[in-house]
């Protein structure tokens, strides 16, 4: 069986020392490093036998070795149970799960995605994303950025490049998503989400994201259906709580029966909820915020339909914002 063709055909594209890549580890070298970490998943364990780790597009990814490789080079190592570390990219560490799947996790937030579906597939995937920004002399291409940004063309043939590679990597679409609402496309972006999640199914922030462009789309019993399974996985009591008010309010506008019960969780979650959204919307009031603090009142009042101080504010504030539109 062959492995890596399509990266050992990349690699030949480039002048040397854009990428340096180690000479094949010896069986005996693997072994001792599996007898450490357990038994590695097929597709890094076969790249180890070809190349003992590597350095890409200079050094902006390092992919791990076993003893005897590069010097500068850090070791393969275990992450967290089912997880192997295996390199570092751009503002974020690397790591393969037990199902082979590559997760890139960010260095600041500590958000994890899913950017293989298996390592071959990443690594493809990343050597096409790279080669919209270098050339083959390992240069950026001018054409690729707008001032000190990529520009925003580069950033969706980029993701589209990965996704053409490995449609089955969550992250890919999500990025897509994100490109196409920043576009103007947000039906588009829906789809992107929905592919996502469909292939991921506990990833919440996409969750959520789906269920506020569904209900600004105006779909809200898919909305507040979106809204509801997000609540259930995100492990924050504060996001959870935001999620299940959210959805209360999708559930309310489209009439359904079940609001009541959706707000009941967001209070479970945060017995303060409505208090914190009433702060929240004075907060913004008094920085100018009109369209924000209104969404706050809204929540608090899915949550709370029946107190007359919250219903009180937010029709005050409905009336503040028509009359800034008749302005206009």
């Amino acid at each position: 069986m062959r492995f890596f063709d399509r990266f050992r055909t990349a690699l030949r594209r480039y002048a040397p020392g854009v990428h340096e890549v180690g000479a094949p580890a010896s069986e005996a070298a693997v072994g001792a490093a599996e007898a450490a970490l357990g038994r590695l998943p097929e597709g890094y364990r076969e790249f180890l036998l070809q190349w003992n780790g590597a350095f890409l597009f200079h050094d902006d990814y390092a992919l791990f070795g076993v003893e005897g490789g590069h010097p500068e080079l850090a070791r393969l190592g275990r992450a967290g149970p089912g997880l192997w570390a295996i390199g570092a990219g751009p503002d974020r560490s690397l790591l393969l799960d037990e199902r082979g799947r590559v997760v890139a996790r960010d260095e600041q937030t500590d958000e994890a995605a899913i950017e293989g579906s298996d390592f071959e597939r990443w690594l493809d995937a990343t050597m096409a994303r790279e080669a919209v920004l270098y050339d083959r002399d390992g240069e950026f291409r001018e054409e690729a950025f707008d001032g000190g940004d990529v520009a925003a063309a580069a950033q969706r043939k980029r993701t589209q490049a990965a996704l053409r590679i490995d449609a089955d990597a969550p992250a890919w679409h999500v990025e897509l998503a994100g490109l196409l609402l920043d576009g103007g496309e947000p039906e588009e972006a829906i789809d992107e989400l929905e592919r996502a999640l469909a292939l991921e199914p506990a990833d919440a922030a996409s969750g959520l994201l789906l269920g506020r462009l569904l209900g600004e789309a105006g779909r809200h019993v898919e909305a507040s259906a979106a809204l509801a399974r997000a609540a259930e996985l995100e492990p924050d009591p504060d996001e959870a709580a935001f999620a299940w008010a959210s959805a209360a309010r999708a559930a309310a506008l489209a009439g359904q029966a079940d609001a009541a019960t959706l707000a009941a969780r967001a209070v479970a979650r945060q017995p303060d909820f409505v208090a914190r959204q009433r702060a929240a919307a004075a907060h913004l009031l008094e920085e100018g915020d009109l369209a924000g603090a209104s969404d706050r009142l809204a929540l608090a009042a899915a949550v709370a339909p029946d107190d007359p101080a919250v219903r009180s504010e937010h029709s005050r504030l409905r009336a503040r914002l028509s009359l800034a539109a008749r302005t206009d």
